[in-house]
Parts: C-alpha cells; sequence; structure tokens
C-alpha cells in the first residue's frame, strides 16, 4: 500500500515538473510553408514545316486532232471533199450542208474511214431546190468506198446531202466522207481593152464670108447674080416661102459692076421699077429701096447690069427686109 502511494506520488510530481517546465518555453514557431515552385518557361513549339503541296493530276493531253481525209489517189482530178460525218447508233441520219458554192456536181462517192457502216438511203437536195433520193443499203468496211454515183439531170449547185445510215456491232463509230465532181467552168473569154477613140480635133470657128453679112439688121439675103460681059441680063427668083418685104438693098463683091436697070415682080402680079443708075465699086452697096404699098411677097428680080472694063467678073447680092 505504502509502495502504491510512493509511486502515485512520483507520478504527479513528474506531471507538475513537465507542466511548469512547458510553461516556460516557448511555444514552436509553426512550420514554413513549403517554397512556391516556379515552372520553367514554356519553349514555342518549332514552327511547322508546310505541308507539300498535292502533286497535280497528270494532264491529260487531247487525243491527237486526225487530219482531213485525203482522197484516193485515183479521184484527186476533178473530185473536191464536200464533208465529213461520223455514224452514232444503230440507225443515224446526218446532213452534210455544202453551202452556196459556184461549182455543179455530176457525181457522188463515199468513202469510209475508222470503221464499218449500212448506208441506207441518199438524199441530194440540189441549188434549185429539186432532191433525188437514192436508195442504197450499202455495206461499207473501214476504209472501203463506194462506187461512183452518177447524180440525175444535168450539172447542178448543191445546197445539202442528207445521209441515212448506221454503223455495224464491235466495228467503232466510222466516219463517212463524202466527194463530188465538178464540171469545169468554161473559161471567161478576157474582156478586150476598152478604146478609147481619140478626141476629134475642133474644127476652127468658121469664117463668115462678107456676102453673108446683112449690110443692116433684119436683112435677109435673096440671091447672088454673076455678071457676065460689059452688059448682062439676070434674074434672081425668090418665091413665097422667103416671105413678105418692104425694103431692098443691093451689094457688090469680087469687082466693080454698073447697074443699069432694076425690075421688082410682086406675088399679086405688080412690079416695082426704080428709076437709076448706080456704079458700085467692090464691097459698095446701094441705099435702102422702099418698095410701094404694103410688105408683099417677091416672086423675082430682073437686073441689067456689065462689068466695069479693067476689072473681073462682078457679082451682086440681094437683100430685103
Amino acid at each position: 500500500m505504502t509502495h502504491k502511494v510512493s509511486l502515485l506520488s512520483g507520478l504527479c510530481a513528474g506531471l507538475m515538473s513537465l507542466s511548469i517546465a512547458g510553461a516556460q518555453t516557448p511555444a514552436a514557431p509553426p512550420p514554413s510553408a513549403p517554397p512556391r515552385m516556379i515552372p520553367p518557361p514554356i519553349k514555342p513549339p518549332p514552327p511547322m514545316s508546310p505541308a507539300p503541296a498535292p502533286a497535280p493530276p497528270p494532264r491529260m493531253l487531247p487525243p491527237p486532232i486526225k487530219p482531213p481525209p485525203a482522197a484516193p489517189a485515183d479521184i484527186t482530178v476533178g473530185w473536191t471533199r464536200l464533208g465529213v460525218t461520223r455514224v452514232q447508233g444503230k440507225r443515224d441520219r446526218d446532213v452534210i450542208k455544202v453551202g452556196k458554192q459556184p461549182a455543179k456536181f455530176t457525181k457522188l462517192m463515199l468513202v469510209s474511214r475508222d470503221g464499218a457502216f449500212v448506208l441506207k438511203r441518199l438524199t441530194v437536195k440540189f441549188g434549185n431546190n429539186q432532191v433525188a433520193t437514192i436508195d442504197a443499203n450499202v455495206r461499207f468496211a473501214d476504209g472501203a468506198r463506194s462506187s461512183v454515183i452518177d447524180l440525175p439531170g444535168e450539172a447542178r449547185n448543191i445546197k445539202l446531202v442528207e445521209l441515212t445510215y448506221s454503223d455495224l456491232p464491235r466495228n467503232g463509230a466510222a466516219e463517212v466522207v463524202l466527194w463530188a465532181k465538178f464540171v469545169a467552168a468554161a473559161p471567161t473569154p478576157p474582156t478586150p481593152p476598152v478604146v478609147v477613140p481619140a478626141p476629134a480635133p475642133v474644127p476652127p470657128p468658121p469664117t463668115v464670108p462678107a456676102a453673108a453679112v446683112p449690110p443692116e439688121p433684119g436683112y435677109q439675103l435673096l440671091g447672088v447674080s454673076e455678071v457676065n460681059g460689059k452688059v448682062d441680063r439676070d434674074t434672081i427668083k425668090v418665091g413665097v416661102k422667103d416671105g413678105r418685104f418692104q425694103k431692098i438693098i443691093l451689094r457688090a463683091e469680087g469687082s466693080d459692076l454698073a447697074l443699069f436697070d432694076i425690075m421688082v415682080h410682086f406675088g399679086n402680079g405688080e412690079m416695082f421699077s426704080p428709076k437709076t443708075k448706080l456704079v458700085f465699086d467692090q464691097g459698095a452697096r446701094s441705099r435702102s429701096i422702099d418698095l410701094p404699098g404694103k410688105a408683099r411677097f417677091i416672086t423675082h428680080v430682073m437686073f441689067r447690069y456689065g462689068n466695069l472694063p479693067g476689072g473681073g467678073k462682078a457679082r451682086i447680092q440681094l437683100w430685103a427686109k
């Protein structure tokens, strides 16, 4: 019992000493926060290299263009190619338009290429709108040609050709080449050169003889008489067609003359003789002699005159107004 009390006393004394010691010793500081870890700087990603561009698709080259079909060697002279068409399907119909051509045709021929076909019918429309239909039903192998097809009638222009045909199985789409034979036009004769005649020379203006110049305005020449010998008689016939007159004038030409007498006969049978005897030098004229009465027709005038010695042959002119 005593031993248990001593143990309990010792335990209490130990607890009291611990409590006193704890009151005198400062409290321990709280534990510090752990240091903040700064993450390392983020490196930028390396630049992305561009993805390679996709390779362009291979370029498809167009199929080579076939040269136009050449004429068979034995039909080159006088033949021309009108057109080419291709057979599509078991039954097909195509039109080859020829257009306006000055040539006129008399024959046709068909040539196949790149396949075989069967020609059913051939219809030709001419320039004058007439139509010719040819039932053929002919089979063409690749590269074959028809026989020469004679067109009916005379040579004519062709507007178009209609083909009715079909291709053959497993032979591909055949090309049909249409040839025609033309008639050569007759050569046009050369146009003769135009000959321009040289201009005709202009004649000089006519010289008016002195006899044609009236002695006074309004007078007309009724006639001229030539004096033969020293004494002579002559008559100048006038007529109704010359008109009616009221005055006369006498004029000498060629030489001098002497007028002895003059007698004027009118259309009504009357006569008038001016009493005068005149000597005329060459080119001289008388005065204006008034005729009696009203203006009348003169049928004729009689003269008695003569040449003067030493001169040539004189002529006397009769003028009237």
